[in-house]
């Protein structure tokens, strides 16, 4: 029947304001009674059946300074159990805190720690590291719900308006569980006298953040009902005698006080056990105390339809429904002004969201012709940078074109000379050959001239000596002895 704050709903919604721990605890201690062995899935199981609404774990993240010789920062991430005691998950010493630092412990945290389907809501300080490292995407891991601490909210609220009975008036609107007691606390803290331009300008800002820090607005009811981040500062506090020592130092003391803490933890546990208690100390304890408070009370019904009743209680009577307290008309007439200061709150926050919408718009689309005009600047660039680049490599081939026709220049050019040379060793030789066959030539015919030189001297002697001989065959002839001789 939780119908949440649309009345006129048919479905219900998962995200009723009052579904809190201690209330699932009293819903369900007829079941955990008869099952002591009730496992925490069978719990939310059950709550996801009957209440449409799924149960999730809260941890508290923090980082402290180091104060010894060796400077640095201790991050922590603590948790709590059903006993409402302390289980610390993480530890990490870091130089300082940063993105790089808190994005790295929170992936170590959700990769080592958080199984990966675990939706777990986290609630830290308003650090830019912490924002930054929450938001990120781990592919595989179900996403993060941050909320704000309440306590460090109001801090920041008190710089702002220095003044800390205003302080508490927000830390009432954080604390509010309905948006109507919210409103109303709201508009009473937006009228005080004493609020000045800084901290009206803090709560305007802040006012579309509202998940994040007033308990009414709280999506899904991520953080069942834990408003600060002093989980984290209580282990802080444990730890503080040690933030001066070394760092070897501070390791081992924290290992050895884990160490005590969990067996500590062990023995508490298993003594609860032996006195076959059925719930934690802390859920017991509150049973009880909702079971002497429900003694004095009495209720009754008058709609079984809407399901409207009255609660007597000796102090007085509250009247209300299943889906929103109910009253008389005349019991919201002097309610009007106050929810006509938070209907102009509302518009004007909703003009500032318009504005902020509108001026993001149109910084995106700044951002667009930003980054259009880089691209197109980043291209010119490019084409300039192509453009020298081709250029050089041009002129590099044009070089090595020239040294390599030089090269083959010279080579031409020494096989020009060598063939010149193997040329002219050749006509040399052919000149020599020809020389010494005219030396030869001239040899023989100079022997030949000779042999016909001899020849026709001896040819020549030959005629004289015929000549001699006619002329001495005609002398004697002549003389008359010739007849025998020419016979």
């Amino acid at each position: 029947m939780c119908r949440g704050p649309k009345l006129d709903g048919k479905d219900a919604q998962p995200d009723h304001r009052q579904l809190t721990s201690e209330f699932i605890a009293y819903k369900l201690s007829v079941e955990i009674s008869s099952l002591p062995t009730m496992s925490i899935k069978s719990v939310q199981d059950t709550v996801k059946s009957r209440f449409d609404y799924k149960v999730k774990p809260v941890i508290a993240v923090d980082g402290t300074f180091l104060t010894g010789q060796y400077k640095g920062t201790l991050l922590v991430a603590i948790a709590n159990d059903a006993s409402n005691r302390l289980v610390p998950l993480a530890f990490a010493l870091v130089e300082v805190e940063n993105n790089d630092n808190w994005q790295w412990f929170f992936h170590i945290l959700r990769t080592r720690v958080i199984p990966p389907s675990k939706e777990v809501c986290v609630i830290s300080d308003r650090h830019q590291g912490i924002l930054n490292a929450v938001e990120l995407d781990i592919p595989g891991h179900a996403p993060l719900h941050h909320r704000w601490c309440m306590r460090h909210f109001c801090a920041n609220f008190y710089r702002a308006c220095k003044s800390k009975e205003l302080s508490d008036l927000l830390q009432d609107c954080c604390l509010a569980y309905s948006e109507r007691r919210f409103a109303n606390l709201y508009n009473g803290l937006l009228k005080h006298k004493d609020l000045n331009a800084g901290g009206f300008e803090f709560l305007q800002r802040h006012l579309i953040f509202n998940s994040k820090w007033a308990r009414a607005y709280d999506e899904d009811g991520r953080r069942y009902g834990q408003m600060t981040s002093n989980m984290a500062e209580c282990f802080n506090n444990v730890l503080k005698g040690v933030h001066a020592l070394p760092v070897t130092a501070i390791i081992q003391y924290t290992f050895e006080k884990l160490n005590v803490y969990f067996q500590n933890y062990t023995e508490e546990t298993e003594k609860e056990i032996a006195r076959n208690c059925e719930y934690p100390m802390k859920v017991q304890e509150f049973m009880d105390f909702q079971a002497r408070k429900a003694d004095s009370q009495t209720a009754t019904c008058y709609d079984n339809v809407d399901w409207v009743y009255q609660v007597n209680e000796p102090r007085g009577t509250t009247q209300g429904m299943a889906t929103q307290p109910t009253k008389r008309k005349e019991a919201w007439e002097g309610n009007e002004k106050e929810e006509s200061v938070w209907e102009e709150a509302v518009r004007t926050v909703r003009k500032r969201e318009k504005e902020e919408v509108a001026r993001k718009e149109k910084e995106e689309h700044e951002n667009k012709m930003a980054e259009r005009d880089r691209m197109q600047r980043e291209y010119q660039e490019y084409i300039w940078s192509e453009k020298k680049r081709n250029e050089k490599i041009k002129a590099e081939r044009d070089r090595l074109w020239r040294e390599k026709f030089q090269n083959n220049w010279q080579l031409a050019q020494i096989a020009r000379e060598r063939a010149n040379r193997m040329h002219l060793e050749e006509v040399a030789k052919e000149a020599e050959r020809i020389k010494e066959e005219r030396a030869q030539a001239e040899a023989s015919k100079t022997e030949e001239r000779h042999h016909f030189f001899d020849s026709v001297v001896q040819l020549a002697r030959d005629i004289r000596e015929k000549e001699e001989l006619a002329e001495e065959s005609k002398k004697k002839k002549a003389r008359g002895e010739g007849a025998f001789a020419t016979q």
